[in-house]
């Protein structure tokens, strides 16, 4: 579940200035308490309010402007301005630079504890935009890819040189850090991704260079949009889905067939992974049924 970035403080600021009353902004703090989610998401997708009045509500009160991340063209040199870390801690998209000024994307332009923490850290002005939290979720999956936090904690953690394509280490030490909490993670979020997603597989598809991973949906294979240092982490990936599938990890000439069961949202999914040796190490292919 994401953590929420809207939450108690957000919804008294949209009682206050009138977008909803007490017992609105009651119902929505329960479903979100059970839940999980973004407020502004509850509140539109439990038709409490309607986005547009609480966006227009907020941008009259704050004087600040909205954007359609959607539509904006964002350079990489914008993008790789803000450590990852923050863009994931504080739900946010940086968009432009203009005149020494940088201008995010936020869902809670309010949180201005945020801004003073981006604005210390990157020594510049920066102006928030106001956008929906949904929009701003799918635009850091786009722009930064899936587990880019959890990567970007790896990288940290590691000391990696990003030169380097690969990490060095015997089998040892793979499989120490397919035990990482970040792997663990990155993993947990790939299979996630695809059950959101209405996946019926996952494609992990080693190559020369880099990893790819593709969901088929209704029939068509995607390709998931992945941080530029996942492919230093490929071994350990692909270690911690056997070890999941209870499969031999040493092996890596054969082919191995093996299940994994996971619960999610009160439903239990069964997870049939198998895996083919190529020229660039395992290539797995998850199949994901709904057990019920």
């Amino acid at each position: 579940m994401a953590e929420a970035i809207l939450g108690k403080s957000y919804g008294d600021l949209l009682t206050s200035i009138g977008v909803i009353n007490e017992d609105q902004l009651n119902r929505a703090m329960a479903i979100q308490s059970n839940k999980g989610g973004d407020l502004d998401a509850i509140l539109v997708d439990n038709e409490i309010a309607e986005l547009e009045s609480i966006q227009q509500g907020l941008s009259k009160h704050l004087g600040i402007e909205r954007i359609n991340i959607g539509d904006a063209t964002i350079t990489k040199e914008v993008l790789d301005s803000v450590p990852v870390r923050l863009v994931h801690r504080y739900q946010l998209v940086p968009v432009e630079r203009e005149n020494g000024c940088l201008k995010v994307a936020t869902a809670d332009p309010s949180n201005y504890a945020a801004l003073d923490d981006l604005q210390f850290v990157l020594k510049s002005e920066v102006e928030p935009l106001l956008a929906y939290s949904g929009d701003i979720r799918k635009a850091i999956k786009q722009y930064y890819g899936i587990g880019s936090d959890t990567v970007d904690s790896l990288v940290e953690e590691e000391g990696v040189d990003l030169e380097s394509d690969t990490l060095a280490g015997g089998d040892g030490d793979i499989e120490e850090l397919s035990e990482d909490a970040s792997i663990i993670r990155f993993v947990n979020q790939v299979m996630s991704e695809a059950i959101n997603d209405r996946a019926t597989d996952i494609h992990i598809e080693p190559f020369e260079d880099m990893l790819r991973i593709r969901y088929r949906i209704d029939g068509l294979l995607y390709e998931a949009s992945l941080p530029p240092a996942i492919r230093r982490y490929q071994a350990a990936i692909i270690s911690r889905i056997k070890i999941m599938a209870d499969m031999n990890i040493a092996e890596k000439r054969l082919p191995q067939d093996g299940r994994i069961t996971i619960r999610r949202g009160g439903t239990e999914y069964d997870l049939r992974v198998s895996t083919v040796p190529t020229p660039y190490g395992e290539s797995i292919v998850t199949r994901i049924l709904n057990s019920s």
